[in-house]
């Protein structure tokens, strides 16, 4: 006859296996809230970063927008062969957003 020791093991083992159902139940419906609450905070903080970074844009657009009326203010108030010479150091992104050194020529 076994000794009391593996006796215990056993029920303990039986008694595991007919509760797991109704605890892997429990903690489902407990964590189930919790993993909610986890997706609507971070649904939340990504709507919050979102909004941020746009407005992050649009002050960098108004940004170059001023740069490019001071530049070409100063471009003005220079001499033609100043502002040649300008040009051929300006950078334009082209479709893709890339910035490439642009090629126009100089004609004295």
């Amino acid at each position: 006859m076994p000794d009391k020791k593996t006796l215990f093991g056993i029920a303990l083992g039986v008694a595991g296996t007919l509760a797991a159902p109704f605890v892997v139940s429990a903690v489902g419906s407990a964590a189930r809230p919790f993993a909610k609450g986890v997706l609507k905070y971070s649904l939340l903080a990504s709507e919050k970063l979102r909004e941020r970074c746009l407005l992050l844009l649009e002050d960098i657009a108004d940004l170059m927008a001023e740069v490019r009326i001071e530049v070409q203010d100063e471009l003005a108030r220079k001499g033609p062969s100043q502002r040649a010479h300008a040009r051929r150091a300006t950078v334009e992104p082209d479709a893709n957003g890339v910035v490439e050194a642009a090629q126009s020529e100089v004609h004295s």
